[in-house]
């Protein structure tokens, strides 16, 4: 069959590229047409701009190629640009095309339906929008019950070609938008053979409504001008009952003018809520009979956690708003509203969901709810659902949680300011910590595949602790004005010794390192007891950095040690990310101090105070920023690494567990592989992990870690 004359008008209707999820310019677009008995089309779009469009009958097979002279069966689908004469064929199974490469077809031929490339012999089916290619002809195929060519990813289901989540969002969208009213009719099973079926004979029946279907869920759009809902409902459920199905729920949902995705959202809660209670028989109002915690105000949600204290309140927050508002003023708007649905649908009863900031939504939960296994399920259903499209691009969906102490509408309004930082919420969160946890950060967050991004996530851990144990270390060791000193204790000099001959400290190491010091330093009420105290949390009994480190250390060596697929970093990467966030959470004490390399400081004669000129090492700059501030103290300060306080005129050098050393054409921060000692010592870059050895003079260490090289011996 030679190319046929292109379809009519309907199909060229709008110019748009496509439907977007929020709808940014055209309220009314209709992706639905419906009607049954339409021919399919293979749009074929050549180099100079021609569009070349194939009429498909679903009879047999259709053979595609290039037509050659004596052919005894030429092809159904002809072109020179499908280069092969035997490359590929067309099938229809009644609910879907499929395109099978054929193994005649020539190895160097390229046969690609989606992102998948065919082998000889293999098929993949075919729906609305999906892209493929035949040798040179790269097309797509189009389902003529659609108005447009191409339509945003998930407005298709793949299983049977018809409306997914974010095609009936629209359909709604647009059935609201011209003031129409009706009711959502669904459906709801166990996914089960017949259940396709059953979605056909839905279509056939009512052939120009908007039809839905995801995971055993069907949905039909119904306006009032088809009747009362109820007998709709009936019949729907006289024909799912006729294709052998028996055990499913099945109600309407009254729309309301009010946002699509929660109406959708609620509706599908309300349908799942029904057939897991067993109410299979009569038809129902899912309106009415819905079950869900209470959608609140913010000081409706104060009041529910004033009555009972102990309630936990969680915080969602939808992260990289920035970007999101940028597409436009609404979009953000309207994603709180379907963070709110979700979290309202997935929480039980007496549960107070409310937004608190932009882009956070709160919920107080009863008291018998585990937090963490129920944000993890909002986090994990939330990144499975289709990304947010504005017609040009797709952002994709990233949430972040955490349980609020305290004020949460406080703790909301800052975590709305990480989110909405341009860089995005880790590289806020990290953004006034020390260099070598804020480098490791931004080289994560710019990683190209997520096997190497997990990878970079652990270097964050590690670097954490590195850090974490050699300012703690630094602060023990140095002398403090009016600290008494007191003997080593026992299990730091063993530890000292058993680790005495290692070249480099492996993570469990630094940790350890950092629990013994933090234990000594927590023991003074001074500001750096607080700092190992807040750090660790040693008097509090919630040990948030180690309890995190303690989760996140056996998945590193697991990683380390085994091979790790794309697929699973793909599927792990939510969840680490997640522990990352809490951990630099965990880091916060640290922002209140400034990592520093002393250049220059002039004191003056006449007073205690001196002009220090100095590299600030905050943020993820690799070289720094060149700072001067007037310090006051009686103390001279050395051109070494300190980590400062300026207004509270509290230095802590850091020689030589971290130093800035030359690398190449520029200068680098290096930290020593073990606890410093006399001689040559090994020491890496805070980053890249490029070693370097230096020396170290004995007159320049700590004079109590001279005492403890003293006890080793």
């Amino acid at each position: 069959m030679t190319p046929s004359d292109p379809p009519d008008d309907a199909l060229r209707t709008n110019p748009l590229a496509g439907g977007t999820l929020w709808l940014t310019q055209t309220p009314s677009l209709s992706l639905w047409r419906g009607e049954v008995g339409l021919y399919d089309w293979l749009r074929i779009e050549g180099r100079e701009g021609s569009v070349l469009e194939m009429r498909l009958e679903p009879r047999g097979e259709l053979r595609i190629g290039r037509l050659k002279a004596g052919m005894s069966e030429p092809p159904h689908l002809q072109s020179e640009l499908f280069v092969s004469s035997q490359a590929a064929l067309l099938r229809h199974d009644g609910v879907r095309w499929w395109l099978r490469r054929r193994k005649e077809c020539h190895e160097r031929v390229p046969t690609v339906v989606g992102a998948r490339v065919l082998g000889p012999e293999e098929e993949e089916p075919l729906v609305h929008g999906t892209f493929l290619q035949v040798g040179r002809a790269r097309g797509t195929f189009v389902d003529r019950r659609y108005t447009i060519p191409s339509v945003p990813q998930g407005a298709v289901d793949p299983e049977t070609g018809l409306l997914g989540r974010v095609g009936l969002e629209q359909e709604i969208t647009g059935f609201l938008g011209m003031g129409r009213r009706g009711s959502l009719l669904l459906l709801a099973s166990a996914p089960r053979p017949g259940w396709i079926a059953a979605a056909l004979a839905l279509h056939q029946r009512w052939p120009r409504q908007p039809i839905f279907q995801e995971h055993g869920i069907l949905g039909l759009l119904l306006g009032d001008d088809l009747g009362p809902p109820e007998p709709l409902t009936e019949k729907a459920r006289a024909l799912v009952q006729q294709a052998g199905i028996s055990d499913f729920s099945a109600g309407y949902w009254p729309l309301q003018p009010t946002s699509t995705a929660r109406e959708l959202e609620l509706a599908i809660y309300a349908t799942q809520a029904a057939l897991a209670a067993g109410n299979t028989r009569a038809p129902l109002s899912l309106r009415s009979g819905l079950a869900t915690s209470r959608l609140s105000t913010p000081d409706g949600l104060l009041q529910a956690l004033a009555s009972e204290p102990r309630r936990p309140v969680i915080l969602l927050a939808i992260e990289e708003t920035g970007p999101l508002a940028r597409v436009g003023p609404h979009v953000v708007p309207a994603l709180e509203q379907e963070l709110c649905s979700l979290v309202a649908s997935a929480a039980p009863t007496k549960a107070v969901v409310a937004r608190l900031a932009p882009g956070v939504v709160g919920a107080c939960l009863p008291l018998h709810v585990e937090v963490e296994p129920f944000a993890s399920e909002v986090q994990r259903d939330w990144q499975g659902r289709a990304p947010i499209v504005d017609g040009q691009i797709e952002l994709p969906r990233s949430l972040c949680w955490e349980t609020a102490s305290g004020d949460p509408g406080t703790r909301a309004r800052d975590l709305a300011r990480e989110c909405s930082d341009p860089q995005g919420a880790l590289q806020a969160l990290s953004a006034t910590l020390p260099y070598p946890i804020a480098g490791r950060v931004a080289l994560a967050a710019a990683a190209s595949s997520a096997v190497e991004r997990v990878k970079l996530l652990f270097d964050v851990l590690e670097g954490a602790w590195r850090l974490v144990a050699s300012v703690l270390a630094a602060a023990y060791f140095s002398p403090r004005p009016g600290a008494t000193t007191t003997p080593l204790p026992d299990d730091l000099i063993a530890f000292a010794r058993s680790s005495s001959t290692r070249h480099a400290y492996p993570l469990g190491k630094w940790r350890e390192l950092a629990r013994l010091v933090a234990r000594e330093l927590a023991a003074h009420h001074d500001v750096l007891g607080q700092l190992a105290r807040e750090l660790l949390r040693l008097r509090q009994g919630n040990e948030t950095l180690e309890a995190l480190a303690n989760q996140l250390h056996p998945l590193r060596n697991q990683f380390a040690h085994n091979v790790y697929p794309e697929a699973r970093a793909q599927r792990d990467l939510p969840a680490f990310e997640q522990a990352t966030r809490e951990f630099l959470r965990a880091l916060r004490p640290l922002s209140a101090w400034t990592l520093v390399t002393v250049e220059k400081a002039e004191p003056d004669l006449y007073a205690d105070t001196q002009m220090v000129e100095y590299i600030d090492h905050t943020g993820p700059s690799e070289g720094g920023t060149r700072r001067r501030v007037g310090f006051k103290s009686p103390l001279r300060l050395a051109h070494v690494v300190y980590l400062t306080r300026w207004r509270d005129g509290l230095v802590v050098p850091l020689e030589p567990f971290l130093r800035r050393r030359p690398r190449g054409n520029s200068f680098d921060l290096f930290w020593a592989q073990h606890l410093p000692r006399p001689g040559s010592t090994q020491f890496a870059s805070v980053i890249s992990g490029d070693e370097a050895p230096g020396d170290i003079d004995e007159r320049r260490l700590p004079p109590r870690l001279r005492d403890l090289l003293v006890a080793l011996h």
